[in-house]
């Protein structure tokens, strides 16, 4: 038994185009957004600033993941990279989204300005463990990331 409805080829192709254009749209957006911060901001970013770019980063490199899936249907290979990269800019978002909230409540309830300092143990979280979850399909485990009709994710693989 299937847990994937059957798709005509109009249909793929229809959610292939409308994935593409969602995709080049929040691309181009995050591009314009990164390029405005860069040219328009003073040498030396505040700190809320430094956090909405590292969430505007992961949330670029989600963005890529999602442009990939034709790609990936056509070279098993590069499903890999969609994965780890799908992974990490999911995961990476969250986490910056987190630390974003944090930041917010120890700054303005709390009024605790210490969390300024602690921005690189923030790198760490934000970007290191991602990391390691989108590397979790490469260890000796049954996991690899396999083209589940739309695009790569973690999939159990049966041993042997």
């Amino acid at each position: 038994m299937s847990t994937q409805p059957v798709l005509t080829d109009f249909q793929k192709e229809f959610l292939a185009i409308s994935n593409n254009l969602v995709s080049i749209g929040s691309f181009v957006a995050l591009v314009i957004f990164f390029g405005t911060i860069v040219f328009s901001s003073s040498k030396k970013m505040s700190f809320p600033l430094k956090l909405i770019c590292n969430l505007f980063f992961a949330d670029l490199i989600y963005s890529i993941s999602n442009l990939m899936p034709n790609l990936s249907r056509q070279y098993p290979h590069a499903c890999n990279i969609e994965g780890i990269l799908r992974i990490f800019g999911c995961w990476a978002s969250v986490f910056w989204a987190t630390i974003i909230s944090y930041s917010a409540y120890c700054l303005t309830v709390k009024n605790d300005f210490s969390i300024v300092e602690k921005y690189r143990p923030m790198l760490i979280i934000g970007y290191i463990v991602p990391v390691l979850f989108s590397l979790v399909p490469f260890l000796p485990i049954p996991i690899d990331y396999t083209y589940n009709g739309a695009f790569c994710i973690p999939m159990y693989s049966k041993p042997g």
